[in-house]
């Protein structure tokens, strides 16, 4: 039968899973009792089986229970410490380390080497893939006191970060410039892409809000409403983007040309994708003022379009819904 010191420190860690440490805290308070001697071989017995468990779990320690038999946790724990400590560096979880250094103050050598490991890892992150896991590079130099130059350099890789295709959290882009003082440029970038991306989701009371914000004038939201025109008149073959250009146009005076040539893109988007009846086609083509002669033009270019591809049938189906406008597809 196991005698009294292998109950009790078996009984501990099948309760709550204590560590080694904890089970030596167990034996210094046997070894003052008169029964100390007679325990001792069936500690030893229980300290190997303790000594089975992973090392992170051995580590779950009750320190309030420690406390109450009256040890400080942190001198106690700081062998076993070092070696958790040593065993998150051997497996590359470099801020986890620097973490138990803090927590268990191994020193300051140990928590810099094992932040700076963490730093460099998070550095080498590629913020264009979309499968890389959320930078923390900034959040780790300032943590842990990195110095002013790589806490400049994390936050310009976290403004990368954020606007970057993945992520487009413009307005945190912005802030996070003028915080860490990236300069004029990279500031008027973030703002314009939020104010442009407020415009392109037809959020224009959004739009004014922002450019109230950071303080945008009539030029610098014409120039933004222009890029957001752009974008959508690049070959956005769709219903519904063309018209959403000529809105933007039209709301920022942008010109009679461009709400002509969206809404053109447009009617001719209708023809060519045969998705919408050719009333919508009509009602283009009244909202923007379109002429039968553009219109025309517009139907023209779907059935020669059609046909340089060799889509004769979609061409016929062209020619047959649209011949009320007197197309003449022998022209």
């Amino acid at each position: 039968m196991h005698g009294p010191g292998y109950d009790i420190i078996t009984y501990k860690l099948v309760e709550s899973d204590y560590t080694r440490v904890f089970a030596g805290v167990m034996y210094m308070e046997i070894e003052t009792s008169a029964k100390a001697n007679s325990v001792k071989s069936n500690f030893r017995a229980a300290f190997k089986e303790l000594k089975k468990i992973p090392l992170t779990d051995r580590f779950k320690i009750d320190c309030t229970m420690a406390v109450a038999l009256g040890h400080d946790p942190k001198k106690l724990l700081h062998k076993p410490a070092q070696s958790w400590h040593e065993k998150k560096v051997n497996d590359g979880e470099y801020e986890s380390a620097a973490s138990i250094a803090v927590e268990y103050g191994l020193g300051d050598k140990k928590v810099k080497a094992a932040a700076l490991q963490a730093y460099d890892e998070e550095m080498k992150i590629d913020m264009n893939d979309k499968d890389e896991p959320e930078f923390k590079g900034l959040e780790i130099a300032e943590k842990y006191g990195l110095g002013n130059e790589r806490i400049r350099a994390a936050a310009l890789k976290t403004y990368e970060y954020l606007m970057g295709y993945w992520v487009r959290a413009y307005g945190s882009a912005a802030e996070l410039a003028i915080k860490y003082g990236l300069g004029e440029e990279k500031i008027k970038n973030a703002v314009g892409e939020h104010y442009s991306a407020a415009i392109l989701r037809k959020h224009y009371s959004d739009a004014e809000k922002i450019a109230e914000k950071y303080g945008l004038c009539a030029d610098e939201k014409k120039a933004f409403a222009l890029k957001v025109y752009d974008e959508l008149m690049k070959n956005c073959i769709y219903e519904g983007r063309y018209s959403r250009a000529a809105e933007i146009a039209e709301k920022y005076g942008l010109g009679k040309d461009k709400i002509k040539a969206a809404a053109m893109a447009e009617y001719n988007s209708i023809i060519v994708t045969g998705h919408l009846s050719s009333f919508a086609a009509e009602k283009v083509a009244k909202k923007y003022g379109l002429s039968e002669d553009e219109t025309k033009a517009a139907v023209r270019k779907a059935y020669d379009s059609f046909l340089e591809c060799k889509q004769y049938s979609d061409a016929e189906k062209i020619y047959e819904k649209y011949k009320y406008l007197k197309f003449n597809a022998t022209d």
